[in-house]
């Protein structure tokens, strides 16, 4: 979904059945996003109010470090990095935004397996931004009013 949509600014609900249908649609968010070469994806961003979310930050050998993650819950954050992001659902858009450098999270996998997960750098800021997604947080709203506005304008000039 491309903003505005007000399926990008609602708070996700929970995922309370794990099956093979949950699995299937982790699946096919993974391949919506790799096929918008993306590394990161939030079930809202395609319509699906739930808290899912895809991750692939490739470790630095280029390796797939794929995540599907279900119900996040954050435990810990750490430190400060700035960086400019992007994201599928504001295409053409990168704003600086401030995150945690390292975040620790528990979450489900579509199995209902719970898991720990810390990451840092650019895998951090991956997570934490499709958790934003998942609370109806896109990356305007993160910024001053005047940049806002900026980057308004320039999406509606597209």
């Amino acid at each position: 979904m491309i903003w505005p949509n007000d399926a990008l600014t609602q708070i996700a609900d929970s995922v309370i059945e794990f099956d093979d249908n949950l699995k299937q649609l982790c699946e096919d968010i993974a391949e919506t996003m790799y096929y918008h070469k993306g590394i990161g994806l939030a079930a809202p961003q395609v319509g699906i109010n739930k808290r899912i979310l895809i991750i692939d930050v490739p470790d630095n050998a280029g390796n797939s470090r794929l995540h599907y993650i279900i119900n996040p819950k954050i435990l810990d954050k750490n430190g400060n990095i700035n960086i400019n992001e992007g994201c599928l659902s504001l295409p053409g858009i990168a704003v600086n935004i401030n995150r945690s450098k390292t975040i620790t999270i528990e979450y489900s996998d579509y199995n209902g397996n719970s898991n720990i997960l810390t990451c840092s750098d650019l895998e951090a800021i991956c997570l934490q931004h499709e958790m934003d997604h998942l609370d109806g947080i896109v990356m305007l709203d993160k910024i001053s009013l005047t940049m806002r506005n900026i980057f308004i304008k320039k999406l509606k000039n597209k």
